[in-house]
């Protein structure tokens, strides 16, 4: 006996490797906007004083921190695996964006620390 039934068409099967790169490559990049960003919005942060080889200090934590973020952003744009990912964020993305926020007081706290 035979059925009259048509079978279902059959489902795509998603591949398990295959997720939205953008998302992360958008994350990773934000200490790259970010920067140019709290430039624009406060030119005089980076100054003449204080220097540190003959450049202003705030350049230079400026700079080292979106080398840190070029780096886990290189990372990211290569990484297979979520685990490679969510490493990177942690180790590479965050702590870049946490320096240029946090860049400014540091440089005004150390000012204070060597007036006395």
């Amino acid at each position: 006996m035979t059925s009259s039934l048509t079978s279902p068409p059959p489902r795509a099967v998603k591949t398990p490797g295959t997720r939205p790169r953008i998302p992360m490559r958008l994350i990773a990049a934000i200490p790259l906007w970010l920067g140019p960003l709290l430039y624009l919005m406060s030119p005089t942060f980076f100054g003449p004083r204080p220097e540190l080889l003959g450049l202003p200090t705030s350049l230079v934590m400026m700079v080292g921190a979106m080398s840190w973020a070029l780096i886990g952003l290189a990372i990211i744009w290569d990484a297979r695996s979520w685990l490679v990912d969510a490493l990177t964020l942690v180790v590479f993305t965050i702590p870049a964006m946490l320096f240029m926020i946090i860049g400014p007081a540091i440089i005004l706290i150390i000012q204070n620390f060597s007036v006395y």
